[in-house]
């Protein structure tokens, strides 16, 4: 019997985007203010940290799947090393892993669009409408991952630049209003102590997790021997500065009165339902409030 063979249509910025987009993800609206949540200022650092810590990691997923490009390797490179059972076990637990990042992402979108549109909320919970919206975008994110693997990755390419230029011209807003105060004020830059810093770690490095994608897609890459490896350490480069970058310029437009939250209570900041579009009401800066 003749064997089904994936096509191989994913290019070099195909491979690039699917790993900032999966590292990016719903994180970015919330793990760069976990950060100084757990730890306080010096939590900016924890993306530091947990990049030394995954970049180990990342290189072995690298070398797998440059040598044995299989789709699904998070389950085929356990069993090949450790047999079928944990090959099963990893498997199962990517399976679950990947089933409970649809409903986070749509969650995220709803929660968000909940500020401009209240009606998706109502008494702090998802409304019917809220819930029909969350449905629509369930099926949407269906539809595209049944359809070619190209026009995953090029619908993918659209939505991970926009997302890109977006988040670029939010960080820019924030650092121009940034107060330099808030670094060493309420607490000082370690509040929590080194504690709080390996706390915040945990978070960043949940926030990483997604450099793994292009290897899960390796057996529909043109050339994983080439491409892999420039794109996972190109994008958790560029990942790492893009979210130093948001935490650095949420830390210096916090304004505990505006927030409604006592002065030096950072892990209240963890509270917050929308903490940029917050932010942004802070500093007054109304464009940001239309984006």
């Amino acid at each position: 019997m003749e064997r089904n063979e994936y096509r191989k249509e994913l290019g070099f910025w195909h491979v690039v985007l699917l790993t900032v987009g999966a590292i990016l993800g719903p994180a970015i609206a919330y793990i760069p203010v976990t950060v100084l949540t757990f730890g306080g200022p010096i939590g900016i650092f924890a993306w530091i940290l947990a990049f030394l810590l995954i970049i180990p990691i990342a290189l072995v997923y690298i070398e797998l799947g440059t040598m044995w490009p299989k789709a699904g390797g998070v389950a085929y490179y356990p069993a090949k090393s450790h047999g079928s059972l944990v090959g099963l076990l990893n498997g199962w637990a990517a399976f679950l892993g990947y089933t409970l990042v649809m409903p986070l992402v749509v969650t995220s979108v709803v929660e968000y669009l909940s500020f401009y549109y209240p009606t998706l909320y109502q008494d702090n919970k998802i409304s019917s409408l809220g819930i029909f919206i969350s449905i629509i975008i369930v099926l949407m994110i269906f539809y595209v991952n049944i359809k070619r693997v190209k026009l995953l990755g090029n619908i993918n390419n659209g939505l991970t630049l926009v997302k890109i230029i977006l988040i670029i011209i939010i960080i820019s807003v924030l650092l121009y209003h940034f107060n330099p105060s808030n670094y060493f004020s309420y607490g000082g830059p370690a509040p929590y102590g080194l504690g709080g810093l390996f706390l915040a770690v945990s978070a960043t490095i949940l926030a990483y997790a997604g450099f793994r994608q292009p290897i899960d897609y390796s057996e529909e890459v043109k050339n994983p021997g080439k491409f892999i490896p420039k794109a996972v350490i190109i994008s958790l480069l560029f990942v790492l500065i893009i979210y130093m970058l948001e935490s650095i310029a949420f830390l210096g437009t916090v304004n505990w009165q505006s927030f409604g939250i006592s002065p030096g209570s950072w892990g209240q900041l963890g509270n917050l339902p929308y903490p940029f579009i917050s932010s942004s009401q802070a500093i007054k800066v109304t464009v940001l409030l239309q984006l």
